[in-house]
């Protein structure tokens, strides 16, 4: 009995350290390699020159209307790991017309876990939400006023349904409220013609 008593509390002493040890890392980038750097590593090959365009732009607002097969989920899933990654406690949001979509975002994100830092994860992957050893998360949303009013997050990114080049707006007012003056907009949709790849941003 007294061993097993012994054994608990070296068990619980270890536990202390570990918890005390990712608290210390709580606050720290668990990467601090550049983006495009980051695209390399992740990939194994470099972004071309649209991609690259839109991994280096720090624009609040970007809207990129780009081909099919293009990559453009592949950089929206590199871009929110990096600002996760690069930085402490920072929330990112995926929005898509439905959660269905948006989940395929972060089952996109999990496929890269095992490139990263050990230990990079706080967890384990969920369906809908990771969230990182330096606080940071990334969690997907249907696209909801609702769902999404009062989130404050660094970095939100919108994955549109394909759209013609005269279509309305996909983003909801009502999404307008979750903004704050930290907030960076993301949009990326698909275009149905043929029209060269392209994209635009508003500072």
């Amino acid at each position: 009995m007294a061993g097993s008593a012994f054994v608990k509390i070296d068990r619980l002493y270890e536990s202390e350290i570990r918890a005390r040890a990712r608290d210390a890392e709580k606050d720290k980038p668990i990467i601090a390699c550049g983006i495009l750097d980051f695209f390399k590593q992740m990939t194994g090959f470099e972004p071309t020159a649209y991609q690259k365009a839109l991994l280096l732009d720090l624009s609040q607002f970007v809207v990129a209307r780009w081909s099919r097969q293009s990559g453009k989920s592949l950089c929206l899933t590199l871009i929110c790991l990096y600002v996760a990654l690069s930085g402490s406690n920072r929330r990112i949001a995926i929005l898509a017309p439905s959660l269905r979509q948006s989940r395929a975002m972060i089952r996109r994100a999990s496929s890269f876990l095992p490139k990263l830092p050990r230990n990079a994860l706080e967890g384990r992957a969920l369906k809908t939400k990771l969230e990182f050893s330096n606080g940071s998360t990334i969690e997907a949303y249907p696209n909801s006023p609702l769902k999404m009013t009062g989130h404050c997050t660094m970095q939100l990114s919108l994955h549109s349904e394909p759209r013609t080049a005269g279509s309305s707006q996909p983003v909801r007012p009502g999404l307008v409220t979750v903004c704050s003056t930290r907030c960076v907009w993301m949009m990326i949709s698909t275009e149905t013609s043929h029209a060269t790849t392209s994209a635009s941003t508003t500072r």
